[in-house]
């Protein structure tokens, strides 16, 4: 590879932390959204395709977040589950592509003094400095159970081996331990491009992007993973395979994925004025599953109220709520969603305002005098009922707000003195603790000069 031992142990530590991430993310995207809104909520437009972009977003949030964090470090390893993957052909481009990128090289040390080194011609070395492949004789035996005779038998070849040199001396240790690390790299790279031929990658992309961090990216519709462990009896798997008879191909095929049920949004306000909302209810699963819904208050409707959802359906409920009957201020609700899982809750809120209502106006005597004859001013009074404290009741005429006063339940405050005849309009202003307002005009106030 060309570099220090000790630079390959760092890349490959890297690499590890990378697949752990990445995939325990996309885990946490398809087996745990339902467990936690905000996740849900960034992914309610999600297609399931697993694209770098979506990839990143679920990774930091997963990082950051109380409910999803512990969740990927319930699930199974994402390395445990390469680790469970049958020796199955990958396809051909794929050994290619990962061959590539792992870019062996020869030993490239410098010319060794005579007698010290490898001599010209030996098979650790080629003209370019390559490595040679090994010869058809060169592998291990039917019987032999490594995991490089695995690979040989299922398809796949590893790295060649590098035999070592027929002289002993100080440069042959590091030429062993850097091919040692190079096949180490190697072979993780091969178990990741299997694990991605068998199931996480329905459709190789025809190139090969990268992800800024110099790591293949894993393109095409995003497969769901069982989380229910395997009989201790039997091995565990993370995919099956079956041969087609008649091409004599093999393929293979994603465990589908439990029924999973999401509803957004996870709250809805229906303010002081709105009666009705919308709420989307999703299979995040590819099994089906059939639900009900339940308003937990009678205020509350919802419909439809019970329906099916395929694998990967949705479907819209609305809900209303009726506020006749309601006290002032605020109601909570909510609208319990039950399947064959875990249940799952909308909670609904509103507002009720209602404005004072005003009522009996009067004002007595009926008309006045400009002076100095008397009455010059007149006594208005008006009865004034809210469901909430009243914060202030005043008495407005001719551009004046005059505050009026409670006595035995009704309200009161005078009109006048009015400098010259006519007549003056008046109305009363009552404003309660919520902030709610009305206004209600009285009798009109006839003003006449003096005799």
């Amino acid at each position: 590879m060309g570099i220090e031992p000790g630079h390959a142990d760092m890349l490959l530590s890297r690499l590890r932390d990378q697949v752990e991430r990445s995939l325990g993310a996309f885990l946490v995207a398809r087996l745990g959204r339902a467990d936690c809104p905000e996740l849900s909520t960034m992914l309610s437009s999600w297609d399931g395709r697993f694209s770098p972009l979506v990839r990143k977003r679920v990774a930091r949030h997963v990082d950051g977040c109380e409910v999803c964090g512990p969740a990927r470090r319930r699930l199974a390893s994402p390395l445990a589950l390469l680790a469970a993957v049958p020796p199955t052909p990958a396809p051909t481009y794929l050994r290619g592509r990962v061959l590539g990128r792992v870019q062996l090289t020869g030993a490239s040390e410098p010319e060794p003094p005579s007698g010290q080194g490898p001599e010209a011609g030996s098979p650790a070395t080629g003209a370019a400095g390559g490595l040679h492949p090994d010869p058809p004789s060169a592998g291990p035996p039917e019987g032999d159970s490594s995991g490089s005779g695995a690979l040989r038998r299922s398809g796949i070849h590893s790295p060649p081996s590098v035999p070592s040199p027929p002289v002993a001396g100080p440069g042959s240790s590091r030429r062993r331990r850097r091919g040692a690390v190079a096949a180490l790299v190697a072979a993780l790279l091969l178990a990741v491009g299997v694990g991605v031929g068998l199931g996480w990658e329905r459709s190789p992309a025809v190139s090969s992007p990268t992800d800024g961090q110099g790591g293949p990216i894993l393109a095409g519709p995003a497969t769901s993973i069982a989380t229910t462990p395997p009989p201790t009896s039997a091995p565990a798997t993370s995919v099956e395979s079956s041969t087609t008879a008649t091409t004599g191909a093999t393929t293979t095929t994603a465990p589908s994925a439990p029924a999973s049920l999401a509803a957004t949004p996870a709250r809805l306000d229906l303010g002081a004025a709105r009666t009705a909302a919308t709420v989307t209810v999703r299979n995040g699963g590819d099994e089906p599953l059939s639900w009900t819904a339940d308003p937990s208050v009678p205020w509350l409707r919802v419909s439809p109220s019970s329906g099916r959802l395929d694998g990967g359906g949705q479907a819209s409920l609305a809900v209303s709520a009726t506020r006749d009957g309601l006290a002032e201020g605020g109601a909570d609700g909510r609208i319990d969603l039950r399947w064959d899982g875990p249940a799952r809750s909308v909670a609904v809120g509103l507002r009720v305002e209602r404005d004072p209502v005003i009522g009996g106006l009067s004002a007595s005597p009926p008309q006045i005098f400009t002076g100095p004859c008397t009455p010059t001013t007149t006594l208005t009074e008006a009865t004034v009922t809210d469901e909430s404290p009243l914060a202030s009741v005043t008495l407005n005429w001719g551009g004046r707000q005059v505050p009026m006063t409670q006595r035995s339940g009704r309200w009161f405050a005078r009109l006048g003195p009015v400098p010259t005849p006519g007549t003056v309009t008046w109305t009363v202003v009552a404003t309660d603790s919520r902030g709610s307002s009305a206004s209600a005009s009285g009798p009109p106030v006839r003003v006449l000069a003096c005799p």
